[in-house]
């Protein structure tokens, strides 16, 4: 066999039947639908043994049983606009067609992914709404609720599937792709597809969205010429993985990228860049911008002007994954359009700080809050209002090492008057904290009112003595206890007070670290303990208590 390549035939046509109708009708024949039998046939006829039309044109006739929608299917002039009348991208069309009309700018958009690319919903959505591809509050729905509707009409009608690869991502089969960039035109690329026959770079001076994988060094010649088109307002640098690194010439990031000035998307993801461009603040169309996996330790403005405020479109700032990140702009709270920002790092000595986060409303799904060792004010923590951002799933907190001049007695009453004040809205699922200096836990964080919390970890909190007490919370399947230095006991605070069944729902349950543990007094103290015990737990599966080094032994008194 060797790798020579072999072309696959057509289906034969009872097969590509089978097809058709299992997608139209949810079975394997007409039996049930005697009636639309006919008209199905001459449909599939057209598919010409294409599984992949077959599938499409299943897809979009799913759950509809009147043969007048099938006979306009059939019927569409739509197929007269192909060569042959019974061609793949005949039947391609028709399903394009009969898209309902916001629907069809989102998906012509995706043409300018590389072939064979695996994206994710959610960052899908996000370049539809930073390119203005999704109505605003249309019947009552938010961009992002009507961002995943569209989405999911796409998939249901075949023209995104799932990865085969990757489980949790979706691609475009190759005719899809190529439906695609027959609807859009000539207006967005692919880098792959603008060699000349001279093997040379040649941009569109009309091309308004470009998007590439990124190699491993990506010099100076692969954007020659790029500056020239005026009217980009997409740039997409796509990372495929994370483990190499990868280099980009300064000339792009300092030079190209900010004379484009009606750029809405930017994507500088995964290259070793250590700063953004004093001037990326003129890109007043901005509205997503990602430099997430990269190597920036800090954003322009936060020392360098004062103009980051301008950016008063930008939605998503992706963020995650630069650790190198010291501080934010100071005035990046003027982006109260904000949607996405992945991660909040307040800076030594910076006079807004978390108070910058007051009016980044509109933040969702995850946040993490680092450097919060340097906020020396709980007022500040408290006009963050982190209980108003009712959209945030997600929330970490994190304290450093303090390096202020304070003795550690008031460092920690520092810090625990802090985690008092940044308490989350009620309906967050994920909690993590580390680093925390605090002596004690703050009473918020047990009450049952978080109905929906699921994950709670807590690691190197390594002033507490006592764990929080937790065993309230309805929803928590996973708990994660990591470093907590000075606890000598586990009793019946874990549990909670006054509380007849602890931990009703959880699952997971982790110690790790714990240097000076020695006893865990079961929930009902000594007095018919094991007993009281069994009220709780009751969906435990795995518990597991270790150390980093297993020379310690550990027996709880009772489990």
């Amino acid at each position: 066999m060797g790798d020579r390549a072999h072309s696959l035939r057509n289906l034969l046509r009872d097969d590509c039947l089978c097809i058709f109708v299992q997608h139209s009708l949810g079975r394997t024949d007409f039996v049930a639908h005697q009636y639309l039998s006919e008209i199905g046939e001459k449909i599939v006829d057209r598919c010409n043994g294409s599984p992949l039309a077959a599938k499409t044109l299943g897809s979009l006739l799913r759950d509809k049983y009147d043969p007048k929608d099938w006979e306009d299917v059939l019927t569409s002039k739509i197929w007269d606009l192909a060569e042959d009348r019974s061609s793949i991208m005949g039947a391609l069309r028709v399903s394009y067609h009969y898209l309902p009309s916001y629907v069809k700018r989102c998906f012509a958009y995706c043409s300018f992914l590389p072939k064979g690319y695996r994206f994710d919903e959610r960052q899908i959505v996000l370049l539809w709404m930073a390119e203005g591809l999704l109505q605003h509050e249309t019947y009552g729905k938010q961009m992002e609720e009507l961002g995943r509707k569209s989405f999911q009409v796409l998939h249901s009608r075949s023209f995104f599937q799932w990865s085969k690869i990757d489980a949790s991502r979706f691609l475009m089969h190759d005719l899809i792709h190529d439906l695609a960039c027959w609807a859009f035109g000539e207006i967005s690329s692919s880098m792959e597809s603008t060699w000349d026959g001279n093997n040379e770079r040649r941009f569109s001076r009309n091309l308004r969205h470009l998007s590439y994988l990124t190699s491993q060094f990506d010099g100076i010649k692969r954007f020659e010429g790029l500056h020239k088109v005026e009217y980009l307002r997409t740039f997409l640098a796509l990372l495929l993985g994370t483990r190499k690194t990868f280099y980009v010439t300064n000339n792009l990031v300092f030079h190209v990228v900010p004379r484009l000035r009606q750029l809405r998307v930017v994507s500088l993801c995964g290259y070793k860049i250590v700063q953004l461009p004093n001037d990326i603040a003129e890109l007043k169309h901005l509205r997503y911008l990602d430099f997430s996996h990269t190597a920036i330790e800090v954003l322009p403005e936060s020392k360098l002007f004062p103009d980051v405020g301008n950016l008063v479109n930008l939605r998503h700032l992706k963020d995650s994954h630069s650790n190198l990140l010291e501080e934010m702009p100071l005035r990046i709270g003027k982006l109260t359009s904000l949607r996405t920002l992945a991660k909040f790092v307040v800076g030594k000595g910076n006079c807004y700080g978390l108070k910058e986060l007051r009016s980044l409303m509109h933040l969702q799904e995850k946040l993490t809050i680092s450097g919060l060792e340097n906020v020396n004010d709980a007022e500040d923590a408290k006009e963050a209002q982190l209980n108003g951002k009712e959209k945030l799933e997600a929330l970490s907190l994190k304290w450093g090492n303090s390096t202020t001049s304070s003795d550690s007695r008031e460092v920690a009453e520092i810090q625990t008057r802090v985690f008092e004040m940044l308490k989350p809205h009620y309906g967050l699922k994920e909690l993590k904290v580390r680093g925390y200096g605090g002596t004690k836990f703050p009473a918020w964080l047990g009450q049952s009112s978080f109905e929906n919390l699921v994950v709670l970890r807590f690691k190197n909190c390594n002033q507490c003595t006592t764990l929080p007490s937790v065993g309230h919370l309805p929803s928590l399947k996973n708990l994660v206890i990591k470093g907590m230095a000075k606890v000598k006991s586990v009793g019946l605070e874990f549990c909670g007070k006054y509380c007849s069944e602890p931990f009703p729902s959880l699952e997971t349950l982790c110690f790790e670290d714990m240097e000076e543990w020695e006893e865990w007094i079961s929930h009902g103290g000594t007095a018919g303990g094991d007993q009281e015990a069994a009220k709780g737990f009751r969906r435990l599966r795995e518990l597991f208590i270790g150390w980093r080094s297993q020379e310690r032994k550990f027996c709880p008194s009772k489990l």
